[in-house]
């Protein structure tokens, strides 16, 4: 009876620890999948946001023209009666696709206007001996250093103040950026103090160097300074050489 009991209950023992062993290996699988497919949509929304933003940029002039020929060339079948209903129709078609492209890339463009008023310049870009990646950044006239950079690939150009603890981007900005709100803080600027949001930056490019999930403040549109700061929530990211009077260099760190 004994050696019965003892035999059922290490059965219960050995059961319980492989339903145990399978519900960690079940979760961990689980994990992996979400993690990967996280990760593929990333990639995706990353490439497909890129692509996006070089049509918006460099060839909203070339779909208004196409759009403007569509129509003349709808215009002229209409009057002449050159092609037959099933011809029209895909005409249609591609028009309507040209005019909901024209039409985004509008919106797209209004939007990058809104951020600043500029021209979106790629910073100059090179590999070190070391081969770091390393932007250069040249001062302006006042000895200040400005960088373009691609917020969550919306064109800002950052003012790049070393005395900045964080990164910090008017709420104006900040809303065409996509940045999300968090907590209420109170920010001590250079006039003094006022209250902002805590956000993250889910991605910061300037040149080749990309940096991922940085410290954000987003400050109301009346506050002072009223202009992007690329502070050290960013900079520390990276190593800070500056060449003589008028030359900056941002390379990745070492262990990049």
């Amino acid at each position: 009876m004994t050696t019965h009991i003892s035999d059922t209950l290490f059965y219960i023992i050995i059961t319980i620890l492989i339903g145990v062993l399978v519900a960690i290996l079940i979760k961990l699988i689980i994990d992996w999948v979400s993690n990967l497919l996280k990760l593929t949509w990333q990639y995706i929304t990353r490439f497909v946001n890129f692509i996006y933003f070089e049509i918006s940029l460099f060839f909203k002039e070339s779909l208004i023209i196409i759009s403007i020929i569509t129509i003349i060339a709808l215009a002229f079948n209409a009057i002449f009666r050159i092609a037959d209903n099933y011809q029209l129709t895909y005409w249609i078609i591609i028009f309507v696709i040209i005019l909901i492209l024209s039409v985004l890339t509008y919106k797209r463009q209004n939007a990058i206007a809104k951020t600043s008023n500029f021209k979106y310049v790629k910073p100059l870009s090179y590999r070190d001996q070391m081969n770091r990646m390393t932007v250069e950044i040249p001062s302006d006239d006042a000895g200040h250093y400005y960088i373009d950079c691609l917020v969550n690939n919306i064109p800002v150009r950052f003012l790049i103040d070393t005395g900045a603890s964080s990164v910090s981007i008017p709420e104006a900005i900040a809303k065409i950026c996509k940045l999300p709100k968090g907590q209420t803080i109170r920010c001590e600027t250079a006039n003094g103090f006022t209250y902002g949001w805590e956000s993250i930056c889910k991605e910061i490019i300037f040149g080749n160097i990309r940096l991922n999930n940085t410290e954000t403040v987003i400050l109301p549109n009346n506050s002072k300074p009223s202009k992007p700061l690329l502070g050290m929530s960013a900079l520390s990211k990276v190593d800070i050489q500056i060449i003589g009077s008028n030359k900056m260099l941002l390379k990745t760190k070492h262990n990049r």
